[in-house]
């Protein structure tokens, strides 16, 4: 994409990251009673979909269900497919998303959570997951 820059979190940034991780855990605890540093996949899916279950009065904003779930999802496309924390900057605005290289690989999380919520889709965290990794590993070997 032209325009786009790509750069490292500053601090502000990575606190940000690790804040929604924390509150995905929290999430988890709360509506699944599972307690994981970083929900699994599929416990993502779960809290997820038991968040959208909720009466609207007790939803919040779905933006940081968004953010934090979403944000989980990246941290395992990071520790699984030797990717990075950005941010990506250009005309349509700035976002934390995942990189890495070889391959110019650019993914982002939160933006693919959004649009899931959208379509109320909330258990593809495991599938499209192995997806993007299988993608990866393809984009890696050619």
């Amino acid at each position: 994409m032209p325009d786009q820059l790509i750069q490292p979190p500053n601090e502000a940034e990575l606190a940000w990251i690790g804040k929604n991780l924390r509150l995905a855990a929290d999430l988890a605890e709360r509506l699944s009673g599972k307690r994981e540093v970083l929900p699994s996949l599929e416990l993502l899916g779960t809290i997820f979909a038991s968040w959208a279950q909720l009466p609207a009065d007790r939803q919040g904003d779905p933006n940081v269900v968004v953010n934090a779930l979403g944000l989980a999802f990246g941290q395992h496309l990071v520790n699984a497919a030797d990717l990075q924390w950005v941010v990506v900057s250009d005309a349509q605005g700035t976002e934390i998303a995942v990189h890495g290289q070889p391959g110019d690989i650019l993914i982002l999380p939160t933006n693919a959570t959004a649009k899931r919520f959208e379509s109320k889709e909330f258990d593809f965290f495991a599938r499209l997951f192995q997806q993007m990794v299988d993608e990866i590993a393809r984009v890696r070997s050619a």
